[in-house]
C-alpha cells in the first residue's frame, strides 16, 4: 500500500496550475461625478495579501488567494476603492513541508499577481479613471521577512 502511494505521487508532477480565476471584485467610487469636473490630484494607497487553504478531501490541491485594495484619495476623500480577490487552484505534490510553503507563499502568488494587477488596472479605467500599474511584488522577500519575524516571536516567546 506504502509502495502504491509512493508511486502515485513519483507519476504526478511536483506542480500543476489546475485554474486561475477573480473570486471577488469591488469598486467604489463616492465622489463621482464631482470629481471628474476638477483637477485631479490623486494620492493613491495599494495593499495586498496572500494567503492559502488546501481542498477538504483533495490530497495535494491548494487555492492560493490575492487580495489587492487601491484606495484612491483627493483632499482627504475617497475618491475610489477598489478591492480585488484573485485565486487559483493548484496542485503541489513535494515531499517536504517546508518546500510546499515556499511554494504556496512565492510561486504561486508570483503567478497570479500579474491577473489581479490587470483587473485592478482593468476596473479603475471602466470606472473613468486614469489607470494604475502596480510595481511587481518580491514574494520571495517577503516570505523571507515572514519566515524571520515568526522565528524571532518564537524565541521571544521562550
Amino acid at each position: 500500500m506504502a509502495e502504491e502511494n509512493t508511486q502515485q505521487q513519483q507519476q504526478q508532477p511536483p506542480f500543476d496550475i489546475k485554474k486561475i480565476y477573480l473570486k471577488d471584485a469591488s469598486l467604489e467610487s463616492p465622489c463621482s461625478p464631482d470629481v471628474f469636473t476638477r483637477p485631479f490630484q490623486p494620492q493613491i494607497n495599494v495593499e495586498f495579501d496572500n494567503t492559502s487553504t488546501k481542498l477538504e478531501g483533495q490530497e495535494n490541491i491548494y487555492e492560493v488567494v490575492i487580495r489587492v485594495t487601491v484606495t484612491c484619495k483627493q483632499d482627504d476623500k475617497v475618491t475610489y476603492l477598489c478591492e480585488i480577490k484573485q485565486a487559483g487552484v493548484f496542485m503541489i505534490n513535494l515531499p517536504e513541508q517546508d518546500q510546499v510553503d515556499h511554494v504556496l507563499n512565492v510561486l504561486t502568488p508570483t503567478i497570479i499577481f500579474p491577473y489581479a494587477s490587470e483587473t485592478v488596472n482593468n476596473l479603475i479605467t471602466r470606472a473613468g479613471f486614469l489607470g494604475i500599474t502596480i510595481p511587481p511584488v518580491n514574494f520571495e522577500l517577503l516570505y523571507a521577512q515572514r519566515l524571520a519575524q515568526a522565528q524571532q516571536n518564537k524565541q521571544e516567546n521562550k
